[in-house]
C-alpha cells in the first residue's frame, strides 16, 4: 500500500463517498493479502461481500496504525474549510502525488498539504469551478470553468512545490 493510497483513503472518507472509500479500502487490503502481506485485522477485507461501515472504519484504523505518519486526523481535515471556504457550497476534489502531497480544490482556488502542513494556496483561479487533472513532473494540471465566456474551460498549470501559477490566470475577487 502506497503513501498516496493511504492519504487518498482518508480524503475520500472525509470529503467523498463512504461507499467509494469502503470499496477502495477493501481492494487495497485485498491486494496486500494477495501479495502475501498479513496484518491482524486484514481478515475483515477477505470476504466476497461489501464491508460494513463499522468494519471499514476498523480496517482503516488498522492500516493507519501501520503508517501513523500518514494520519491526517478529523480536526485537521475539518480545518480545510477555513483554507478552502467554498467547500460548504461545492464538493472538495483532490489529487495525491506519489510523494504524499495532497492537492485539494474548493472549485475556486487550489491548496496543497503535506501531512497536516499547508504548503500553499493559490489566489482564486476560477469563476465557476476547477477540475484537477493530473500531477506529473512536479506540476498540477487542470481546467478552470468560466461558464459565461466563449471558452468555458481554461487550462492551468501550478508548480507543485511552490504553488506558482505557471499557466492560467488569477480571477479578481
Amino acid at each position: 500500500m502506497e503513501k498516496r493510497d493511504i492519504i487518498d483513503l482518508q480524503l475520500q472518507r472525509h470529503f467523498g463517498s463512504s461507499y467509494k472509500s469502503k470499496l477502495k479500502l477493501q481492494a487495497l487490503v485485498n491486494e496486500e493479502l494477495n501479495a502475501g502481506v498479513w496484518k491482524d485485522g486484514y481478515e475483515l477485507a477477505a470476504c466476497t461481500k461489501e464491508l460494513s461501515q463499522e468494519d471499514a472504519e476498523q480496517l482503516l484504523e488498522i492500516v493507519l496504525k501501520q503508517f501513523p505518519e500518514y494520519r491526517m486526523g478529523k480536526e485537521f481535515l475539518d480545518s480545510v474549510d477555513v483554507i478552502l471556504p467554498q467547500c460548504s457550497l461545492t464538493r472538495i476534489n483532490w489529487l495525491v502525488a506519489d510523494n504524499g502531497t495532497a492537492v485539494l480544490t474548493d472549485g475556486l482556488r487550489v491548496a496543497a498539504y503535506r501531512g497536516t502542513e499547508l504548503l500553499w494556496v493559490t489566489p482564486r483561479i476560477s469563476y465557476d469551478g476547477i477540475i484537477l487533472k493530473d500531477i506529473h513532473n512536479n506540476q498540477v494540471t487542470g481546467t478552470s470553468e468560466w461558464l459565461g465566456s466563449d471558452d468555458p474551460t481554461a487550462p492551468f498549470v501550478i508548480e507543485l512545490t511552490t504553488g506558482q501559477l505557471l499557466e492560467g490566470e488569477i480571477v479578481e475577487e
